[in-house]
């Protein structure tokens, strides 16, 4: 394979400093390597991030190319924004590994710790030059998530290793022009709130985050973490001018031409208090937009009001829109709900089988009963039962690494023991139910399914109401073909030539 150097994950960042240091490393064909550690200072930051990173770019199943939401690094030569507190070779048979990902131990000598930073992880080959990789590594246990609106920041500090909130963190809103503009600590919950930022730093446009206690030190480049929200409702509820809040619930959020709407209305103050007794006006309109009812009401003692609306057997159909305003005709609330024209189930269908898992050569023994849901059982109906097998994977828990599969298995079709199709027949029972409202099948499993792996039998269950209408169920069943299940798994993505290849396997009995 060609020789290539990457990082694991080009998306990572931050590294806690209370676990085991690890980077993961994906070397191919590279005996050695170049190793490089420089720390980027605090105050170096942004100026990093805009002259020493470019996006990484690739092509979507479109045929467009795109961001790919990671980054490339570029090593600071000049050494203008860091120092170099690492450089060694290291042999890449020397470097652990973890499922093929080679572990490089960040070991980091930093003695100065008054002047805090991150770190510049440079892997280099040490034969040829072009074969480079750079990671940017923050090293600490802060965790920062921030939310910023017009005027303030919110900002939360948790462990990275435990998710507990961190007390007294000392975090600084950073400008873009570099400036620090606002300081707080965070309290017991790890909380601190920057408020009035537009006025206690004018002019000024909050571009980084930094967290620092007395030996440990995070940041927040709030370009690359803002969360695109234009598909999501955050803009919260408003409150109106007449300082009141309604709530409008009914019976249900359906209903059939003919019927009567009914739903009932709570207006409450900005305290939750009641109300008492208020002027309300109730619109009710139609999908059209047009007005079909409107009722001036008002709430008793304890601010809810109740309405009915009957509706006309040929009303429009579709969602219409319920609105309460106060005797100002401010809008205080609304709600949907959806005129349509639906027919409810008449019966309910309960499905039993007398195992949950079977064997090749066992039977299937389904029982099926039909309720009215108006109390009786539901006699002489016409059913429909239809079983189909399929293969399944076979992912038992604790073994997810580990491969069941079986390529070239074969499943022969019934009666033909040198078959290699992969198709298992479909068997349909059709009957009618007793007085009783219930319905037995057998279905039998061939006893040729051997040695192929697990199968998942479905079964579908139809019984049709006295309207001709069906009413659908579903069951699935584990079907196991063999006793024992071997699994095999690779510990090595890549592996060189004349080496031992470890192989692990496993051997579960059903």
């Amino acid at each position: 394979m060609p020789a290539s150097i990457q990082f694991a994950n080009k998306k990572g960042l931050y590294l806690s400093s209370k676990g085991a240091r690890n980077i993961g490393l994906n070397i191919v064909n590279v005996p050695k390597v170049q190793v490089k550690i420089a720390k980027v200072y605090e105050n170096n930051l942004l100026n990093y991030f805009r002259t020493n990173r470019y996006e990484d770019y690739k092509e979507n199943a479109n045929g467009e190319w795109g961001p790919s939401g990671s980054f490339n690094y570029s090593d600071d030569e000049q050494g203008d924004l860091s120092d170099v507190l690492v450089k060694k070779t290291v042999e890449t048979a020397d470097l652990p590994k973890v499922r093929g990902v080679s572990a490089l131990n960040l070991a980091l000598p930093d003695q100065n710790n008054n002047f805090r930073g991150v770190y510049l992880v440079s892997v280099d080959s040490k034969d040829e030059a072009y074969l480079q990789a750079s990671q940017l590594v923050s090293v600490s246990d802060i965790g920062l998530v921030a939310r910023q609106t017009k005027n303030e920041v919110l900002v939360w500090a948790n462990s990275i290793r435990t998710a507990e909130p961190i007390q007294g963190v000392e975090v600084t809103l950073v400008s873009s022009n570099n400036q620090s503009v606002y300081t707080l600590t965070t309290d017991g919950s790890g909380f601190a709130k920057f408020d009035k930022v537009t006025e206690k730093a004018p002019g000024f446009k909050i571009a980084l985050l930094t967290a620092r206690t007395s030996d440990d030190f995070n940041f927040l480049f709030l370009p690359d973490t803002q969360v695109e929200t234009s598909r999501f409702e955050v803009e919260g509820k408003y409150d109106n001018e007449s300082g009141f809040d309604a709530f409008v619930y009914g019976d249900r959020d359906i209903y059939r031409p003919g019927e009567t709407i009914h739903f009932n209305t709570v207006i409450r103050a900005q305290d939750w208090k009641s109300v008492g007794e208020i002027p309300v006006l109730i619109r009710v309109l139609t999908p059209n937009g047009r007005e079909l009812r409107a009722f001036r009401k008002t709430t008793n003692a304890q601010g809810a009001v109740a309405t009915d609306v009957p509706l006309n057997p040929a009303a429009v159909t579709g969602s219409y829109s319920i609105e309460v305003l106060n005797a100002n005709n401010v809008l205080l609330t609304s709600q949907s709900v959806s005129v349509e024209e639906f027919v409810p189930d008449r019966i309910k269908v309960d499905v039993l089988t007398d195992k949950t898992s079977y064997k090749s050569g066992q039977t299937i023994t389904l029982s099926a009963t039909a309720m009215n849901l108006f109390g009786p059982p539901a006699s002489d109906r016409a059913y429909e039962i239809e079983l189909q097998l399929k293969r399944k994977a076979f992912a038992p828990k604790g073994f997810e690494d580990y491969d069941f599969a079986i390529p070239n298995g074969a499943s022969p079709a019934p009666g033909d023991a040198t078959s290699k199709q992969d198709v298992f027949p479909k068997e349909v029972r059709q009957g009618r139910t007793n007085a009783n409202g219930q319905a037995t099948e057998k279905f039998p499993i061939s006893g040729l399914y051997q040695d192929i792996g697990l199968l998942e039998a479905k079964l579908f269950v139809t019984v049709f109401d006295e309207n001709g209408r069906p009413v659908n169920r579903l069951r699935r069943l584990d079907v196991l073909t063999q006793d024992t299940f071997f699994g095999v798994r690779l510990p090595d993505r890549y592996v060189a030539t004349n080496a031992p290849l470890p192989l692990n396997l496993s051997r579960l009995i059903q």
